[in-house]
């Protein structure tokens, strides 16, 4: 399978205190398995359970277990527009090639929403994710939004939807513009949008 993608796990102890030392060999896990990349601090990696520091310290065990072999996408959503940028960056400096990233929490406005994605991609120069998941951000994208988006911040790269239905916002993110390519981050490049 290509470009089979995991959001990876967040080991912890059993009194709930950081396990890095297990991060080595989950990257070989997932690595032998299949994965052609890593997702770290994804809504199903416990991101919401750590403190920035920790945050933190994930993405550079895991980047620092994968080396050469398996790019890693930081996941930096947060609330605020600047916490997300200074995630963003920290990420980039610590090695990471690509960010995700989800709405923040209950903004539906959408100039809102396209600020903080703006300025966020502004913040780095790495490709990122969208992150559609409405169940947990209260948040409903359209495909139109999605859409406007791509159009205007060269540096999205793929999109995750989770909106169910998703196989109907895919299509309709394809009939408005059907060369738009939201699923590529082959060789981690950006695709032309």
């Amino acid at each position: 399978m290509d470009n089979m993608i995991p959001i990876v796990l967040t080991p912890f102890h059993q009194d709930g205190s950081l396990d890095n030392e297990s991060i080595p060999a989950l990257t070989r896990f997932y690595g032998q398995n299949g994965a052609s990349a890593l997702i770290v601090l994804g809504i199903m990696g416990e991101a919401h359970a750590l403190s920035d520091r920790e945050r933190e310290l994930v993405v550079d065990q895991y980047v620092s277990a994968a080396g050469n072999k398996m790019p890693v996408v930081a996941t930096i959503s947060a609330p605020a527009t600047e916490v997300a940028v200074e995630r963003a960056r920290r990420a980039q400096n610590l090695g990471a090639k690509a960010l995700m990233v989800a709405p923040p929490p209950g903004v539906n406005n959408p100039r809102l929403l396209s600020d903080h994605f703006e300025r966020i991609a502004l913040s780095t120069d790495l490709p990122w994710i969208l992150q559609d998941e409405p169940v947990t951000t209260g948040v409903k994208l359209t495909a139109d939004f999605i859409v406007q988006l791509a159009e205007t911040i060269p540096t999205l790269s793929a999109v995750k939807i989770e909106d169910v239905p998703t196989a109907s916002k895919i299509a309709a993110i394809h009939r408005m513009r059907p060369e738009l390519k939201l699923d590529c981050l082959e060789d981690w490049e950006v695709c032309t949008c």
